[in-house]
């Protein structure tokens, strides 16, 4: 490491430091930087913060990634040798340069020089520029200010278009020599140097220590893709997208290596596209005159994407998907272009609406429809693929139009579902030779969608497979996938269960995290049902952003753009490196791919809170399971599960777990009760789109909770000896030796929202749980030990019950300390604690006041860290206190006494009210031992059915309702967590709860509510459209507290969603713009 030296660097800014505020005029607040006592060390492959000594100074968090592990911070991970150095050089940005371009042609030197601005322009943004920083540190040592970067690059092909057969292979090579950094890239096409380019930028990486570029200072490798189609498709039809918001999604494509922008540019909903031969398709189709891509719009991108590595691929949706923009033909003399447009209802029509289908019988369909490719090939060509569309057509449509039935019947084909997909066939040859006329006879790839012609039997009777590439839009486990690849189509995939992005933010929805694209295997699904990975026929995947529910303001945040966020991060782990493990190792690389894309300027979803990039590997919360084999302990046999025991209560299971934690028993459910409104004889392995928690949360126990605790309390025979039963709950984790589970009485009933599921036995391999539980905040951890041959159907009951697998317990892992990394709590025996803590209320209350309230927090406390404190378990047993959950409560409740005085002595002594979020102080049976309702509000996050809640008003103790069913707002973008659409945020009634449990609406106790946006997955890049439009229902529901539903407010919402946009507020969409320009057409 390299720079000046830390004394001289840290003399400087304290100085500043204590001068700047005497320098400047009253009223300007000083700006001033502190050097960072924390570095990070390479550790096991990961970079943990350590303290900086007096006898080392450690990098910075950005320059020890470019090193730790074997592919340090790069992605995706190269699939060669890839060998990478443990030291790193600074350098200056200016002191980097383009040296030699040997290559075929003119062309190809000007688009690597490109490709090297672009390069350099992102290096430029690793500069802490903004925020009226200097862009480095400085002054810097002569050596630093003489040593360059010097690159040299090879291209041996003269491409420059992508094609199916485009190699886009290079080698990247890395020697210092002196003061000269020599960078060597040998490429076999521009496209091969230009990722090598991209892999180059991310072994550089801005020093906040240094404030210098750092490079690593010795790298080899080679690289190319394992898959040679890698997309993203973007729909701008159902929204409209600006050129600026595509520019951000090629950026981040290029930024992955992803090679196919599929544009969905038209459908039912619009028509967007200007064409020059047919004026009135966008006049007529448009959302408006400025929601129009004009042709040299269209030209720009396709250029813009070509020199980012991207080929930009036009999908004309048809026969189906059509609609706006062709309402012109009959006053034009050419008939009926499409049929059933806007037909009502719709559901006899289409799959949603707007319903429009082409009228594949009328002859001047097919020149308008040549027109429009004509166009389209000299807007995005020279083309090597094109998209048909070609899915969700809709017979009926057709065979209750009179013009269609009278041709079917004058031909005598019949009108049955085989002659209309004979007629749709011969429409779908029609179309693949227009293209050809237009794309001068030149016969390229069309790609098809999955869709009732590629069903069962009909492939290879309608479609050529020489002719037609089919992209799977269906489930991973679908036979019909097996059954293409066998009849040899070439295939792209893009699973729903896996790649469309835009799922779970409508009902019966899942979020697809990041891990769950990152875990899907075209090779392995097809190994799956074929027994052959068929690499020869699998193209590549695409992920899917359909946008029913999202335009351009939150493009950023949820197109799974690979590695920038929860979600514009979640699309390119498979296409490049095709790897044979899951996302447990990747996850460290990933979120620093994440960062860096923010830096460059995308607006990423946060994949894990910004703390998690700085702590070591502990603190990433998982949204997927580990599975744990223990070599150490015998398996045993005895694990007889049966579907039967899914509970539809959470909490209940939570309970009956609690209890495992301490005794060894068997639990046998009394009896099976479906409920009705749940679907019958659904398969445990069965893969649903549906909110699974939901249902499992829609059945009822009816045992009384008194006849469950006598049960349980009766067996409990194992307790750890010496120690209470209240003191074993909060200690590690008891072994399960044996739990079988049957449909024969024992302890209590359990309801099940499943039936005619096969009874499942298992062998054992050991598994760690975590219990979340509805108020209870101690860490319970139970050991289960069940095979991992049944992995697939024991994940899928865990995220049932709520619970999440951790990895294996030691004394010293934080779950025994804090309900999620980082641990910590205050020293409550230390009287210097409180001086402290006065010292920060004095503060606060001149920076906040004057104060009416304060919020106090106060939840989460974990018993056990204060328990294994030698400190203060000494000053229990000196006091005398006991040690048990009651003496602890005591003492919590005793600091939050004496935090309350600090807060008043602060406060000039005023007694303020303080909010306190429901914890293990109010419940049952304890708000009011431990706390004065004069003093305190009560902020609710449990659930609305919480008996808590009846409880803590009938104490006439103050409420602030934030019930985490309905309002949290951070929820659906990790695992066993459900996303709260708007309806859900607006019908979530306090009086009514308050009714529902006490009899009475409570108004006096009731001030009102709050949303929580915790930040654990959200930063300032999604905070806009993860916070609003649903914000705007939780003010209606404060201020107005309607009475009816949402449904009645549902136009003026989306007004209001409309209103914030205008005023510069990143709200997500929530519908269609077909849908606020058709009131009471909508179906999301």
């Amino acid at each position: 490491m390299e720079g000046v030296s830390w004394r001289r660097e840290t003399t400087l800014v304290l100085l500043m430091g204590v001068l700047a505020p005497l320098l400047l005029p009253p009223g300007v607040s000083a700006t001033f930087s502190l050097p960072s006592p924390w570095g990070w060390a390479c550790v096991n492959e990961t970079c943990v913060k350590q303290e900086n000594s007096g006898m080392r100074t450690l990098p910075g968090l950005n320059t020890c990634k470019l090193t730790c592990g074997p592919f340090g911070s790069l992605w995706p991970r190269p699939t060669g040798v890839t060998r990478i150095g443990n030291e790193t050089m600074n350098f200056l940005l200016e002191k980097i340069s383009l040296e030699g371009i040997r290559a075929p042609s003119e062309v190809v030197r000007n688009f690597v020089t490109q490709a090297f601005g672009i390069f350099k322009n992102n290096l430029a943004k690793e500069l802490p520029g903004g925020d009226h920083r200097p862009e480095a540190m400085g002054p810097h040592h002569k050596e630093v200010l003489n040593r360059e970067v010097r690159l040299d690059i090879t291209v041996s092909g003269a491409a420059t278009r992508l094609t199916l057969e485009t190699p886009e292979a290079y080698t990247l090579d890395i020697t210092p020599r002196g003061t000269i950094i020599y960078v060597t890239i040998l490429a076999s096409n521009y496209f091969g140097a230009r990722h090598a380019l991209e892999t180059l930028s991310q072994l550089i990486a801005f020093d906040d220590h240094e404030g210098l570029l750092q490079i690593v200072s010795s790298v080899a490798l080679t690289d190319t893709p394992a898959f040679k189609y890698r997309g993203i498709l973007l729909d701008t039809s159902r929204n409209f997208f600006s050129v600026k918001s595509i520019e951000r999604t090629l950026d981040a494509m290029a930024a992955n290596k992803l090679n196919t922008f599929h544009w969905h540019i038209t459908d039912s909903h619009s028509f967007p596209m200007f064409l020059q031969s047919l004026p009135k398709m966008a006049y007529y189709g448009a959302y408006s005159s400025r929601q129009v891509y004009l042709p040299t719009d269209i030209m720009h991108l396709v250029e813009y994407g070509r020199v980012r590595g991207i080929r930009v691929l036009p999908e004309f949706d048809a026969p189906a998907h059509v609609g706006s923009g062709w309402e012109w033909g009959e006053a034009d003399g050419l008939g009926k272009l499409a049929v059933c447009l806007n037909k009502e209802s719709w559901q006899s029509y289409c799959l949603k609406p707007p319903c429009g289908q082409l009228n594949v019988v009328n002859d001047n369909m097919y020149t308008v429809l040549g027109q429009i490719y004509r166009e389209m090939v000299s807007l995005f060509g020279p083309l090597d693929l094109f998209h048909f569309g070609g899915d969700e057509v809709n017979l009926n449509c057709w065979n209750t139009t009179e013009e269609i039935v009278s041709y079917m019947e004058e031909q005598g084909r019949g009108r049955d579902a085989n002659a209309y997909y004979k007629l749709w066939s011969d429409f779908q040859a029609s179309a693949y030779g227009h293209l050809t006329t237009a794309n001068k006879g030149r016969q390229i790839p069309g790609i098809l969608w999955t869709s009732h012609l590629t069903e069962e039997g009909r492939a290879d009777q309608y479609l050529d497979k020489d002719h037609y590439i089919i992209q799977i839009k269906t489930k991973g486990k679908d036979k019909l996938i097996g059954e293409l690849l066998q009849k040899r189509f070439r295939v792209i995939f893009s699973n729903s269960d896996h790649w469309y992005l835009d799922s779970g933010f409508t009902a019966n929805t899942s979020y697809k995290g990041w891990q769950t694209v990152y875990d899907n295997s075209p090779h392995a699904i097809a190994t799956d049902l074929t027994g052959s990975p068929q690499a020869d026929l699998i193209l590549g995947e695409r992920a899917v952003y359909v946008s029913e529910q999202d335009d351009e303001m939150s493009l950023d945040s949820k197109v799974g753009l690979c590695p920038s966020v929860a979600t514009r991060s979640r699309s390119c782990r498979w296409l490049w490196t095709n790897l044979s493990y899951n996302q447990e190792p990747r996850r460290l690389r990933f979120i620093h791919q994440r960062q860096r894309m923010v830096t460059r300027g995308d607006l990423p979803t946060a994949s894990s809170p910004s703390g998690a990039t700085k702590t070591r590997d502990s603190a990433i919360f998982r949204s997927s399971f580990t599975v744990l084999n223990d070599t150490k302990r015998q398996p045993f046999e005895g694990f007889n599960l049966k579907s039967s025991f899914i509970t539809s209560s959470v909490s209940d299971f939570q309970r009956l777990l609690r209890s495992l934690q301490i005794v060894h028993m068997s639990i046998k459910p009394e009896r099976i009760e479906v409920n009705p409104s749940m679907k019958q004889g659904r398969n445990l392995e069965e893969d649903t789109e549906g909110d699974e928690e939901e249902r499992v949360r829609a059945g009822t126990m009816e045992a009384e909770e008194t006849k469950e605790r006598d049960c349980l309390e009766s067996k409990q025979e194992n307790v750890r000896e010496g120690a209470s039963e209240e003191e074993a709950r909060y200690v590690t984790a008891y072994d399960i030796q044996s739990l079988t589970v049957s449909s024969t009485p024992m302890c209590r009933s359990m309801a099940d929202t499943y039936s005619s599921v096969n009874e499942v036995t298992l062998t054992f391999t050991n598994f760690y749980i975590r219990v979340a539980k509805p108020g209870i905040n101690l860490p319970d951890l139970v050991l289960l030990d069940v095979p991992s041959t049944s992995e697939t159907t024991f994940r899928k009951m865990l995220n049932l019950w709520n619970l999440e697998l951790l990895e294996a317990l030691d004394p010293e892992s934080w779950q025994s300390y804090c309900l999620k990394p980082p641990c910590g709590q205050l020293n409550v025996v230390n009287d210097n604690m409180y001086t402290v803590l006065g010292q920060i209320y004095r503060e606060m209350v001149s920076l906040f006041g004057p104060l009416d309230l304060f919020h106090f927090g106060g939840d989460e406390v974990n018993l056990n860290c204060w328990n294994t404190t030698e400190e203060i378990v000494s000053y229990m047993e000196e006091q005398g206190r006991g040690r048990d959950a009651n003496a602890y409560y005591k003492l919590w409740s005793d600091f939050q006494a004496s935090a309350y005085g600090h807060l008043t002595t602060a406060n000039k002594g005023r007694q303020i009210p303080g909010i306190l979020w429901t914890s293990h102080l109010t419940e049952e049976g304890r708000a009011d031992q431990y706390l004065d309702k004069d003093h305190y509000i009560i902020q609710i996050k449990t659930k609305g059915k919480d008996k808590l809640i009846g409880e803590l008003l009938q104490k006439r103790f103050r409420v602030i309702f934030s019930n985490s069913d309905h309002w949290y707002l951070d929820s659906g973008f990790t695992a066993n967590t459900t996303y709260k659409g708007w309806q859900t945020v607006y019908d979530n009634s306090p009086h009514a709860i308050a009714t529902d449990l006490t009899g009475s609406p409570q108004a006096d106790l009731i001030l009102g509510g709050e949303a929580a946006m915790w930040s654990e997955q959200v930063d300032e890049m999604s905070l806009d459209s993860k916070l609003w439009p649903r914000g705007a229902a939780l003010a209606e529901r404060l201020w107005t507290n309607p009475s009816h539903n949402w449904e009645p407010a549902e136009t003026r919402f989306i007004h209001q969603r409309q209103r914030m946009v205008t005023r510069g507020i990143q709200a997500d969409r929530i519908q269609p713009q077909w849908c606020h320009q058709n009131e009471g057409l909508c179906y999301i």
